[in-house]
């Protein structure tokens, strides 16, 4: 939120003749602030001003321009632009703690993603602490061919680990018998 600053008044009103829309210069007693500038348009529908500026310029459509009554209007600037700025800050809030939960959900579930594919890919603590040759561990097999008499089907049996394999999805490149 902005510091602090001294209520906006009106030092001074302007009015140039311009046929039926007179055009009116505000001189400020300060500089409008961003949010002040922002809200010139609400109460001067037809004004232009710049945060920095201690001017407002406008048309005035109906009537001529009433000093007090504008005088009112500039003072409720500056009312209106601190509410405007608290609504900012509040709605900066609600996005940033919207973005936060939306980022840690996201953190969250790539966390869980990549534990169970390190959990799927990594060897288990089995297959680490196990008593098989390096050349098995490494999955580097010396694989016998046998066939089970009752079924006659074919499989591959490791002579170092004793580990079985169908025969058919071996992918040694060699086929079955046929």
């Amino acid at each position: 939120m902005t510091a602090q600053f001294r209520p906006l008044e009106l030092d001074y009103v302007h009015v140039a003749p311009n046929g039926a829309h007179p055009q009116v210069t505000l001189v400020l007693s300060r500089p409008l602030t961003e949010y002040e500038a922002q809200v010139v348009w609400e109460f001067f529908p037809l004004a232009s001003a710049s945060g920095g500026s201690t001017e407002i310029t406008g048309l005035m459509m109906r009537r001529p321009p009433n000093p007090p009554r504008l005088a009112k209007e500039v003072s409720r600037i500056s009312q209106r632009a601190a509410a405007l700025e608290r609504q900012h800050q509040r709605n900066l809030a609600r996005y940033r703690s919207a973005a936060k939960a939306r980022y840690q959900a996201a953190a969250e579930a790539s966390q869980e993603t990549r534990t169970a594919r390190m959990t799927a890919d990594a060897p288990s603590s089995w297959e680490l602490n196990s008593a098989k040759p390096w050349m098995c561990r490494l999955r580097l097999h010396n694989w016998e061919d046998r066939n089970n008499p009752e079924t006659h089907e074919h499989y591959e049996v490791c002579l170092r680990c004793n580990t079985y394999r169908d025969r058919r999805h071996a992918g040694s490149g060699r086929f079955p018998p046929s």
